[in-house]
């Protein structure tokens, strides 16, 4: 959490929030929120919850159209806590990766102190994660790595980023992570490598992105 944060004027953030309310700079959802939760203190904000979600992670995964920018902005100015977890131990920087998101929103937790890596409860990190989606933010990834996530983190399986983007048929997101130091033949507790993910999904492009970095199937690295 950064110094302005943590100097910030927490009473006097609440009711800056509450004239926000009241003169119609927030409406709806926000509005409800803002108004249930005025004056709780900057811990009881931390631990405020939205149908069983923590209220800062709800936030974060409900942002469509980019309706809850200016709480979710205000709330990290405000000081509260980046790395509030989910019953399933994933935080608001997890959903600041997914495409109803803009990148401003992950900026702002990156400069908020967030955790990058904030392993789930399967200690999949943040960047696993958004490799394991159907669509992935290039621009995104690239300033996750550069804030400095781990392209090597591993999972208590032994799987690293460079296996889900092969798995999920990444390669744009594959060359970048390999170009950023990712191990190309590591090798989880299956014995799988990237390239052997590769050729489990049939993937040509990929199993050509991974042997032009001198990727290897398991077997093959026994063999040597």
């Amino acid at each position: 959490m950064n110094a302005a944060c943590l100097a910030g004027d927490w009473n006097g953030a609440v009711r800056e929030m509450r004239r926000m309310c009241m003169s119609g700079e927030y409406a709806g959802a926000e509005r409800d929120f803002l108004l249930d939760f005025y004056g709780l203190t900057r811990a009881q904000m931390d631990m405020a919850t939205c149908r069983r979600r923590p209220l800062f992670c709800r936030l974060t995964l409900e942002n469509d159209h980019s309706r809850h920018d200016k709480l979710i902005l205000e709330l990290l100015r405000f000081g509260i806590n980046p790395d509030i977890r989910d019953s399933y131990g994933n935080t608001a920087i997890k959903w600041a990766m997914m495409p109803q998101n803009g990148i401003h929103i992950l900026k702002a937790l990156i400069d908020a102190g967030a955790d990058l890596e904030n392993p789930n409860e399967d200690a999949v990190s943040v960047l696993m994660d958004a490799l394991s989606r159907k669509e992935v933010s290039i621009e995104k990834l690239t300033m996750l790595i550069d804030a400095g996530a781990d392209v090597n983190a591993e999972t208590y399986k032994g799987d690293t980023p460079i296996m889900y983007a092969s798995n999920f048929n990444h390669p744009e997101a594959a060359e970048l992570l390999l170009g950023r130091g990712a191990e190309v033949n590591a090798a989880g507790t299956d014995h799988l490598t990237a390239l052997d993910y590769a050729f489990q999904q049939n993937l040509p492009k990929m199993i050509a992105l991974l042997r032009k970095h001198g990727g290897k199937r398991y077997n093959e690295l026994k063999e040597n």
